[in-house]
C-alpha cells in the first residue's frame, strides 16, 4: 500500500476525494490494528490536506485521544469546532475528548447537542447515558433507559448503564442481577468482572453498616487470636502445597501450608479478601497495589499492623507489633514488600504456574464460575474452590470430607469436614481433609496436562 507523504499531499492528484476517501480508510485500519501512531501521523496529513474537510479534524483528534495526548487533541477538536460548529461527528469527538479530562458538565452538554437527532448512534447514546450517571441525573437517566432498552435489548451497553444506575441507588441485588446478565451475554469483557465485584464489595460493606451494633462479624475478618502451628516434616506434602497459590478469603489454607513446611510467598495468603474486592481487583490487574497513595498501614486491635489496600481493602498481616518497629520504616518496607508480591502473583497467574484456592463456604456456583473467568482472562489458571460440606450445593457431588469435583476443565470445588475457623473465632482446621483435597486436584491437573502434551506429540 503507498502511503500518504508530504509531497504528495502537494500534489493536485492526491487532493481527489477518492484518494481522500482511500487515505481516511488507512487511518481508520492503522488505529483499528492499534498502530497509533502511523494512525496519527495519517491522520495529520489528512487534516494538513483537506483542511476545509471536518473528517480531519475528527481522526486527529481520536488518534492524539487514544495516544494520551489530550492537550494536542484539544487544540486540534476546538479548531474542528470553530470550522464546523454543527457537524454531529465533531461535536461527538468533542464531547469524547471532555470525558477523558473528566469535564463531565461539557461532555453532557456536547452530547445533548446531538443524541436526539436522526440516526444518533447507540454509542453516542451510552456517552451520553454514561455522563448522565456520572453527573448524577439518575431520574433522566431512568427516563432514557426505559426507552432505550426494549428498544435495543440486546445492545450490552445499556445494560451496563442500568446495572450502574441500580448500583448508584444502593439497589445492590438489582445490579448484581444485571451485571450477571451483562456475564453471559459477554464473559470476556472484564467491564462486568470489575463492577459486578464492586458492586457486591458496596453491598457487603452496607450490610456491614446495618449490622455495626450487633455482633455478627465481618467474614472477610482475619482472625486475629493467637495461632500455634505444630510443623510436620513431610517433604513430599511439602511439594505438593507449595503448588498451591492462596487467592482468599481468610489465611486457612497458609496455615496448612504453613503446618507441613511449605511457605511460598504470596499477595494473598495471609490476607482478609472479600470476593466483591477480588474481583474488583482481578479486573485491574491488581494495578497500584503497593503504592503509597492506595496502600495505608493499620493497627489491628492486638497491636498488630496490618497493611492493606484503600480502593479493595485487601488487607495482609505483617506480624510485626506495635513497638517492635517504627510504623514509618515498616511502612516503607511493606509498600516494597506488596509491589514485589502484586508482581510475583501477576506472572504466576499469566502463566499458569500455581493452583488458585479460594476458601469460601458460601460463593454461589455463578460467583465461582465468574471468579474463574476473571482468573483465566489472566492466564491459564486452575481454581479450587474449598468449602465444608454442610454448605454444599444441590446437585454438586461429594459426600465425604476431602471430595472433589471438577465443574470444568480447569475449575475444582472440594469439601471440608468443618470450617477451619469457630465460632469462638479460633482456629480448628481440618489438615487432613485440606492434603486430600489437595492431592487429588494435583492429581487431575497432572493427568490433564499431560493429556495434552500427548496430544500436542
Amino acid at each position: 500500500m503507498a502511503y500518504l507523504t508530504p509531497r504528495l499531499a502537494r500534489s493536485a492528484l492526491f487532493r481527489n476525494s477518492a484518494v481522500r476517501r482511500f487515505y481516511v480508510e488507512s487511518a481508520h485500519f492503522a488505529l483499528v490494528k492499534g498502530e497509533f501512531a502511523r494512525g496519527l501521523a495519517t491522520w495529520e496529513l489528512i487534516l494538513a490536506t483537506w483542511p476545509d474537510k471536518a473528517v480531519g479534524y475528527r481522526g486527529t483528534s481520536g488518534a492524539l485521544r487514544a495516544l494520551g495526548r489530550l492537550d494536542r487533541a484539544t487544540d486540534v477538536i476546538e479548531n474542528g469546532l470553530v470550522r464546523f460548529p454543527d457537524d454531529e461527528l465533531i461535536i461527538a469527538e468533542a464531547a469524547k475528548v471532555a470525558q477523558h479530562w473528566g469535564k463531565w458538565q461539557q461532555a453532557f452538554e456536547y452530547w445533548q447537542r446531538i443524541v436526539q437527532r436522526p440516526g444518533a448512534s447507540l454509542e453516542w447514546l451510552h456517552h451520553y447515558a454514561l455522563a448522565l450517571i456520572t453527573l448524577g441525573h439518575f431520574d433522566t437517566l431512568d427516563t432514557l433507559l426505559r426507552d432505550l432498552r426494549p428498544r435495543h435489548p440486546d445492545f450490552h451497553g445499556f445494560l451496563a448503564m442500568e446495572a450502574l444506575l441500580e448500583g448508584a441507588r444502593r439497589n445492590y441485588d438489582r445490579s448484581l442481577e444485571l451485571w450477571r446478565e451483562f456475564q453471559r451475554r459477554r464473559p470476556d469483557d472484564p467491564v462486568g468482572w470489575e463492577h459486578y465485584g464492586r458492586i457486591h464489595q458496596a453491598r457487603e460493606l452496607a450490610r456491614l453498616e446495618i449490622d455495626q451494633d450487633s455482633n455478627l462479624q465481618d467474614e472477610a475478618s482475619p482472625v486475629t487470636g493467637p495461632v500455634e502451628i505444630v510443623v510436620i516434616e513431610d517433604e513430599h506434602r511439602r511439594d505438593l502445597l507449595m503448588s498451591f497459590e492462596s487467592i482468599g478469603r481468610d489465611c486457612e489454607f497458609g496455615l496448612v501450608q504453613r503446618r507441613f513446611g511449605a511457605e511460598p510467598l504470596g499477595l494473598l495468603r495471609f490476607n482478609a479478601v472479600s470476593y466483591g474486592s477480588l474481583i474488583s481487583a482481578l479486573a485491574h490487574r491488581f494495578a497500584d497495589m503497593g503504592a503509597p497513595e492506595t496502600t495505608e498501614l493499620i493497627t489491628q486491635p492486638n497491636g498488630e499492623f496490618f497493611v492493606q489496600d484503600r480502593r479493595w481493602g485487601l488487607g495482609m498481616h505483617t506480624f510485626v507489633f506495635q513497638g517492635q518497629q517504627a510504623p514509618e520504616t515498616l511502612y516503607t518496607k511493606l509498600c516494597q514488600r506488596v509491589k514485589f508480591l502484586r508482581d510475583k502473583l501477576l506472572s504466576d497467574l499469566s502463566e499458569g504456574r500455581k493452583i488458585a484456592v479460594f476458601n469460601s463456604a458460601d460463593i454461589t456456583e455463578e460467583e465461582l464460575r465468574i471468579l474463574y473467568r476473571a482468573l483465566r482472562a489472566i492466564g491459564p489458571v486452575t481454581l479450587l474452590n474449598v468449602r465444608p460440606l454442610s454448605s454444599k450445593m444441590d446437585g454438586w457431588a461429594g459426600t465425604d470430607p476431602g471430595d472433589v469435583l471438577q465443574i470444568e476443565q480447569a475449575l475444582f470445588v472440594g469439601y471440608l469436614r468443618r470450617s477451619g475457623i469457630t465460632q469462638a473465632l479460633t482456629w480448628d482446621i481440618a489438615f487432613d481433609d485440606w492434603v486430600s483435597i489437595c492431592t487429588k486436584v494435583k492429581n487431575a491437573v497432572n493427568a490433564r496436562d499431560l493429556a495434552v502434551h500427548d496430544q500436542a506429540s
